[in-house]
């Protein structure tokens, strides 16, 4: 028999680890977005001696040159090509500068990344040894819980053993006491004292395969 249902479907996880993953990734993405916008802002392509500094408008020009064109095919289907000539296409952001002179210092840029994807994974990692610890744990309490049922069970056994014997021994005895005299049928004590022991036995039978059908029912669920 295997696991119930419920614990097969859906998502695995806390629903807060979902959502604070989910915000970090928007997070980065966003990050990574803008750093992509700023890095164009800040690098220029290679200086000529002697050229003045260009102003904000020649400069949005140049960079509405570097977007990608759109080409209409003969067939009518419409595409977004990077301009001709040399330069470094980036198709994420649709757009093709020429080569050009970085003012961010690329190895930091990339090891910071790079630290903080290392972070981000020892993190997780960590999360996931804790989770497989406390299952572990989890696992070896339900084993002791197990062994405790077991050991229940079999004592309920040896009592049921001894409560049918008893059960037995009273009809065999109330059996016997058939056979006597006429005159000495009436009933007195002992019969009185047969009935309730019976009576005390038949409900102690019940409560204990009561007892029997709980602890079958919770082994059952465990396999």
């Amino acid at each position: 028999m295997g696991p119930p249902a419920h614990l097969l479907t859906g998502q695995v996880g806390a629903e807060k680890w979902h959502k604070d993953t989910h915000a970090t990734v928007q997070e980065t993405s966003t990050l990574t977005k803008r750093c992509g916008k700023d890095a164009l802002e800040l690098w220029r392509p290679a200086k000529v001696p002697g050229q003045a500094e260009e102003t904000p408008y020649e400069r949005k020009l140049k960079i509405d040159s570097w977007k990608f064109k759109i080409d209409v095919s003969d067939s009518g289907e419409v595409k977004r090509k990077p301009p001709e000539g040399p330069g470094v296409t980036l198709w994420k952001c649709k757009i093709k500068p020429p080569p050009w002179v970085g003012k961010l210092t690329l190895p930091c840029t990339r090891d910071y990344s790079n630290t903080k994807n290392n972070e981000y994974v020892a993190q997780y990692f960590r999360e996931t040894r804790l989770v497989v610890s406390r299952l572990r744990q989890a696992l070896i309490e339900i084993n002791e819980q197990f062994k405790g049922i077991m050991r229940m069970r079999q004592q309920l056994n040896a009592m049921l053993d001894k409560i049918r014997q008893g059960l037995m021994t009273n009809k065999q005895s109330k059996a016997i006491r058939e056979h006597r005299a006429e005159t000495e049928k009436i009933s007195d004590k002992v019969d009185a004292l047969m009935k309730w022991e019976k009576e005390e036995f038949t409900k102690l039978k019940m409560k204990l395969q009561d007892m029997m059908a709980w602890s079958g029912d919770h082994l059952k669920v465990r396999n």
